[in-house]
């Protein structure tokens, strides 16, 4: 049995020669970093039939997961196989990982057409991520918004529990309408549902605008993954 079927000591520097291989296809192919996990578990199963052993199996597997980022973009593969083409392809389903559609809610929060109160856009465009909170206290659901003195105070263990969906919002629903229509004066304790993308929507920009940045940043990847696919090609060729 060679070191790298034995489960043991003996196994690491076949691993560690796998991984480095893994490490420096990644950056052939234009990873900017990349984390490699590996698992190997060897064992023995059986099976009994009318008392009596029927089969004895040996088991054995190994495997790797791979993550790359190629700036703040991660993607992840995993492979059982080791040679030359399994790690070339899998390091190229790594970064080929993407979305296949867009759904987005929070960033047309602050968008110059959004039907917003000024000061509850001002709220959104001051607050971090670290400002969000997934509270009950609006509607009976969680749901992720700014946290205020509003949630605050539902939270504080004296005060009463958030009644369940839809009954929580028959008794906030007045207040949601009227902290929307006095917005400045309500400010500190406003209903602002926004996901935690509020740390990045830091002003007030044209729906035109936005979108135009999502085509440009489909384009981006589109190219990426050309590229990629030039490059994966190009190694079969060699």
């Amino acid at each position: 049995m060679s070191a790298v079927e034995s489960v043991g000591p003996q196994a690491l520097p076949a691993l560690q020669e796998q991984v480095e291989q893994i490490i420096a296809e990644a950056k052939r192919q234009g990873a900017s970093a990349c984390e490699v996990a590996v698992s190997l578990e060897q064992g023995l199963s059986t099976s009994v039939r009318q008392r009596e052993v029927e089969t004895v199996e040996f088991n054995r597997d190994q495997g790797f997961g791979i993550t790359l980022y190629v700036g703040q973009r991660k993607g992840s593969a995993s492979t059982s196989a080791t040679g030359p083409d399994a790690i070339r392809e899998t390091v190229a389903a790594a970064l080929a990982m993407g979305a296949e559609g867009v759904w987005t809610g929070s960033i047309w929060l602050t968008v110059e057409e959004a039907d917003q109160a000024p000061a509850q856009v001002e709220s959104l465009l001051a607050a971090t991520s670290r400002d969000t909170v997934r509270s009950r206290s609006w509607t009976g659901k969680p749901c992720r918004m700014l946290r205020n003195e509003w949630t605050d105070a539902w939270e504080y263990p004296a005060n009463p529990d958030p009644l369940g969906m839809p009954l929580q919002f028959m008794v906030t629903g007045e207040a949601v309408a009227r902290g929307h229509h006095y917005s400045q004066q309500a400010k500190d304790v406003n209903f602002n549902p926004v996901g935690q993308i509020v740390g990045t929507m830091n002003k007030v920009r044209k729906t035109k605008d936005l979108i135009a940045d999502m085509v440009d940043e489909y384009l981006e990847c589109s190219n990426r993954l050309e590229r990629l696919n030039e490059r994966a090609a190009g190694a079969e060729v060699s």
